[in-house]
């Protein structure tokens, strides 16, 4: 999620890039103005919430 306490979703995104450059991530937020930017960050999809447990699955296979 982009608003976590201690480190925002855009920098947990980069620091995975970091260790696993090759791991896809998966956000989720409640705000699509951050769609863009995670992106940007590196993420691979971006699902606005609430976010249905089989939308969530079908990214995660597609993506693995």
């Amino acid at each position: 999620d982009i608003e976590m306490p201690r480190m925002n979703g855009i920098e947990a995104i980069e620091q995975i890039r970091c260790l696993h450059p090759d791991v896809p991530i998966v956000i989720l937020t409640g705000f699509s103005s951050d769609m863009r930017r995670t992106r940007n960050a590196g993420a691979q999809k971006v699902l606005n919430k609430p976010v249905s447990l089989r939308d969530l699955e079908k990214e995660v296979r597609e993506l693995l």
